[in-house]
């Protein structure tokens, strides 16, 4: 049984890996499109410009709120597990995959450490 539970979170792991990846790709090719047009000095420059900086924000939105109901986090002096709101996980401290937050149980701002739900 733990077997088949890690083989589901390498699973889900995976796909979330796969689809940010998939959306880094369609980001930068709207990015060189937009570069492209940019040199060619066209009037539909500006209109690109405009849709990349939405595509990149909205795909940033939405990025975010998939990372947040996939992981939670353990803080590493206590061990409590919790989860995070939109804006620590855009304004907290982030080393490698790990976050600077203020614990709920011991309410010392420290390392939490990031798990999948």
């Amino acid at each position: 049984m733990n077997n088949n539970t890690n083989n589901n979170t390498n699973n889900h792991e995976n796909k979330v890996v796969i689809s940010s990846l998939i959306y880094i790709i369609l980001l930068i090719s709207l990015l060189l499109a937009s570069f492209i047009t940019g040199l060619l000095k066209l009037s539909i420059t500006k209109i690109l410009l405009i849709i990349s900086a939405f595509v990149i924000i909205i795909g940033y939105i939405i990025v975010s709120i998939i990372r947040i109901h996939t992981y939670n986090y353990e803080c590493s002096l206590c061990h409590n597990l919790r989860n995070i709101d939109f804006f620590e996980y855009i304004f907290s401290k982030k080393i490698d995959n790990d976050r600077f937050l203020t614990c709920d149980k011991c309410h010392d701002i420290t390392k939490h450490i990031r798990n999948i739900k």
